[in-house]
């Protein structure tokens, strides 16, 4: 800002899409909130940004990109426009929350705060993992509910990784091993593992997996602030998740591409490293293996929040997702297609914390996974 450079956000792929992984596994979707948030950035700054990837054909075959691209361009406009005064856009930057805007009656615009929160459950079946906590910073409200369903996995064909002792703390053991050939993962993208939690804040693993002379990479994040062993599948990638809370040199020396922008070679796997931050006292882990992974099918998965909750009459599979706005509920595939689904709802989120379950099952027979975000909604900004 104190520079007299141009102010821009850089490149971005407003969808990216990668057809040799499965979606939402490395190439992160861009949600409708994430495009929202940028074009807030980009107002209160008075930043620009350039479309990275402009080829007209996957314009016109990506409704995703469509979307995200007339959402943005909403927010652009009225950037160019100068619309909102200094005065406001102060307002914007002084919000401690996110802030989205909102066309009321009469073409007029204003921007109002947004929270939204993510958890990922390993295992929805289980009430170690589907019972999470969550805060409502605003009042009592409707929360906005999306959740994606995750692949899974059997087990099956384990392909061992690194060995490891479990009897012995992390911090003793050797932490890295480099393949004299390339492993191919290609039917494997599941890594299943157990840890031993010390229960500890601020303090977590990091599983790397990286190509042979390249700097792409594959990072998968366990927080250890629990007690005893668990087991994990560790299936869809946490590149930059977990940022700037745990550093785990994401960098990849000097190369932020490698956790955020480039594609992976799961045919090409030569190194396995494991990273640690915070304090890892007791705690262990077993040998990592690699196994085949599944997609699965999540029948009418619930939201429950004490006596209320919210039943969607559907069959969710992996890499789609749900959303609910409290009116409407709707299916998303990869592509962005939507679908309207049926529901029932009483569903409410108190002011301040609460616990929040997440339930289905899988017509599969598999572990059911999935990543659940609750948005709320606060004041306008005036």
């Amino acid at each position: 800002m104190k520079s007299h450079s141009t102010a821009t956000m850089g490149w971005y792929n407003f969808y990216p899409e990668n057809e040799k992984h499965p979606g939402n596994y490395l190439a992160k979707y861009q949600h409708t909130d994430d495009i929202h948030d940028m074009g807030s950035i980009a107002i209160k700054n008075d930043f620009s940004i350039s479309f990275n990837g402009p080829d007209p054909k996957i314009y016109a075959n990506s409704k995703g990109l469509q979307r995200n691209i007339a959402l943005y361009r909403k927010y652009d406009d009225l950037r160019k426009a100068q619309y909102f005064s200094e005065e406001y856009r102060e307002k914007i930057r002084a919000s401690k929350w996110e802030c989205h805007l909102k066309e009321k009656r009469g073409g007029k615009f204003v921007f109002v705060e947004k929270d939204y929160q993510k958890k990922k459950i390993y295992d929805l079946n289980s009430k170690t993992f589907n019972l999470n906590e969550f805060k409502n910073p605003f009042g009592q409200q409707t929360p906005f509910v999306r959740i994606e369903a995750s692949l899974s996995s059997k087990g099956e064909n384990p392909l061992l990784l690194l060995p490891l002792d479990e009897s012995r703390d992390i911090t003793e053991q050797t932490l890295k091993i480099k393949y004299p050939t390339n492993l191919n993962l290609a039917k494997h993208l599941a890594l299943k593992v157990r840890v031993c939690g010390n229960n500890k804040e601020n303090s977590a693993i990091c599983i790397k997996l990286r190509n042979e002379g390249r700097h792409d990479v594959l990072m998968y994040v366990i927080e250890t602030n629990f007690k005893g062993f668990r087991d994990f599948y560790l299936i869809e990638t946490d590149n930059g998740d977990y940022q700037p809370k745990y550093p785990f040199d994401i960098t990849n020396e000097g190369y932020h591409w490698a956790a955020f922008g480039a594609g992976f070679h799961n045919d090409k796997v030569q190194l396995v490293e494991v990273q640690t931050e915070g304090d890892m006292t007791g705690v262990k882990m077993s040998s990592i293996y690699a196994v085949e992974h599944s997609f699965d099918v999540l029948k009418n998965p619930t939201v429950k929040i004490g006596d209320s909750q919210v039943v969607f009459n559907c069959e969710l599979k992996s890499t789609d997702f749900i959303e609910f706005d409290g009116k409407k509920a709707k299916i998303i595939d990869r592509y962005a297609n939507e679908t309207d689904i049926g529901f029932e709802s009483n569903l409410k989120a108190p002011r301040g914390k609460f616990k929040a379950e997440l339930t289905a099952n899988s017509v599969n027979n598999l572990t059911p996974r999935a990543i659940l975000t609750l948005g709320f909604t606060g004041k306008e900004l005036k």
